[in-house]
């Protein structure tokens, strides 16, 4: 009997104002070919298996694709305290604090350095306007899931 491997990763995005909620985005991401590739990476121990540590936001707004090795056009990157909700996931967040996310955003991305290094997955979403007054959140939570097939 085989078995099928799914990972799912899911983005919660919140801008906040006076610690309370004024927007929230919900969305699936795309896993991209090297992000299928860090997972192999980890499960030989080869080289590059380093792992998921950043957060980066954007404002590019082409539709992921598994291609992809960057954000479209990165504007912000920041190390992401990591979390396992649950055995089979493990959850990124970074809380940016009010005024230093001050933008506007149309995409997101997990990267597994501060500088370069290689995208995990890659989500776009509406329109994310963050102002200097506003406080910027993303969790990010992969699962993985097996089933028989």
């Amino acid at each position: 009997m085989d078995t099928k491997i799914k990972i799912v990763g899911k983005v919660r995005i919140e801008v906040l104002k006076n610690d309370k909620v004024i927007k929230k985005i919900c969305a699936d991401n795309l896993v991209v070919n090297g992000g299928l590739g860090l997972v192999t990476a980890y499960l030989t121990g080869s080289s590059p298996a380093v792992p998921v540590s950043h957060v980066a936001v954007g404002d590019g707004q082409t539709a992921p694709t598994p291609g992809d090795i960057a954000l479209e056009n990165e504007l912000i990157r920041e190390a992401v305290n990591i979390t396992n909700p649950s055995s089979n996931a493990v959850q990124f967040q970074h809380i940016w604090a009010i005024g230093t996310a001050t933008g506007t955003y149309y995409e997101a991305g997990l990267l597994d350095a501060d500088t370069d290094g290689n995208l995990f997955s890659r989500v776009t979403f509406p329109e994310l306007i963050v102002e200097d007054i506003h406080q910027l959140i993303v969790t990010w939570t992969i699962s993985v899931t097996a089933t028989e097939v």
